[in-house]
């Protein structure tokens, strides 16, 4: 299954554009935070082994929506990232306490956050060029039961 999804982080500039808290609104408009639209794209497949266990896997590429290498006062940092996710599933339909079935998930992620680079802006005005990347793992499980 491929969907994508459609995200209208333009708007967050206009929010920013009027902040007095961070003095953006004190800035040029040329260095104020500056989002764009993104789209999403996504791809995941489940795979049924039987009635009670299936497995999934999916992956995405979201492009970071901030345009800004350098936002005076804020310092905010996003990169764009490729995700993968695993997942397992087991439902139990027989059990002696609950009237409805048990599920059972267990899920990994693992998102790459692809090399930026920022400048950082200390109070004084200073400027630090940095590099942004790394590698984000995830692991999440869950027991979903009614009574």
């Amino acid at each position: 299954m491929t969907v994508g999804e459609y995200q209208r982080w333009s708007e967050l500039t206009d929010e920013f554009s009027g902040d007095t808290i961070k003095d953006q609104a004190e800035l040029p408009p040329s260095q104020r935070i500056q989002f764009e639209d993104i789209v999403v794209p996504r791809i995941g497949a489940q795979y049924q082994f039987n009635d009670r266990c299936s497995a999934s896997a999916g992956f995405a590429f979201e492009k970071s929506p901030l345009e800004t290498e350098r936002n005076p006062g804020l310092n905010y940092f996003d990169n764009d990232k490729a995700v993968l996710g695993l997942g397992l599933t087991a439902v139990y339909d027989q059990t002696r306490v609950f009237s409805y079935p048990v599920r059972f998930d267990l899920a990994y992620q693992y998102q790459r956050l692809l090399e930026r680079d920022f400048i950082v802006v200390d109070g004084s005005g200073n400027e630090t060029p940095v590099v942004a990347d790394g590698d984000i793992h995830v692991v999440s499980t869950s027991i979903t039961f009614k009574f």
